[in-house]
């Protein structure tokens, strides 16, 4: 039986079902792929990621976040390590979809998918736009805050230190609190608000698909 989470259910509540499962949990996502991808895991085949597809639009930044996220993967995630990340979410979203794409709903087990808040991801993002714009150098002034801030204690630690932007460890360091749930129990938790989690895996095989 599959973990399905619901929208309508808190993030609270949707952490604590997910901490509460073991790895071999088998969790239900829903990811967005184009149709030749579905058409694929149809035939029985496999699928992975490829940069042939993952970066044809303008977006600045999003290889450099990728390939974070990717490193981020092949760290935590035990087993067969991945070129990109595929992305999911653990709700159904009503979100439009493009005449390319299709809606696809997997079931995976848990030890195959690494989850993280999504809010913070937006900044990240930002962050990773103004590194690219830099050619990689680490900027003296941010359009956005590159340092992450998850909670009151994060806001005392900036405070205490007269708001000035931590140096690139600290910064970059912070950025993997993202992954850490937990934090939703700490005091004035920031993202308690943001709609949904994110998850990535590094592939996705046809008996996924349900």
């Amino acid at each position: 039986m599959a973990i399905i989470l619901s929208l309508e259910s808190p993030i609270r509540q949707q952490i604590d079902e997910l901490a509460g499962a073991h790895d071999d949990t088998t969790i239900s996502l829903f990811t967005f792929q184009h149709a030749d991808v579905a058409k694929k895991l149809e035939q029985g085949d496999r699928h992975v990621a490829s940069s042939q597809f993952a970066f044809m639009k303008n977006y600045p930044g999003k290889k450099m976040a990728y390939n974070w996220m990717t490193t981020q993967m092949n760290n935590r995630l035990i087993g067969e390590g991945c070129d990109l990340p595929i992305w999911a979410l653990p709700v159904r979203l009503p979100c439009p979809i493009e005449p390319t794409d299709r809606l696809i709903k997997i079931n995976v087990p848990k030890s195959r998918v690494l989850f993280s808040f999504y809010a913070p991801w937006e900044n990240m993002l930002s962050c990773f736009s103004e590194i690219e714009k830099t050619g990689g150098v680490w900027p003296k002034r941010w359009f956005s805050q590159p340092y992450i801030t998850a909670n009151s204690s994060d806001e005392q630690y900036l405070q205490s230190n007269g708001f000035i932007v931590p140096n690139e460890t600290a910064c970059r360091s912070s950025w993997e609190k993202i992954f850490d749930l937990s934090l939703i129990s700490t005091i004035g938790f920031k993202w308690s608000n943001s709609p949904y989690l994110q998850a990535v895996l590094n592939y996705i095989d046809a008996d996924d698909v349900e």
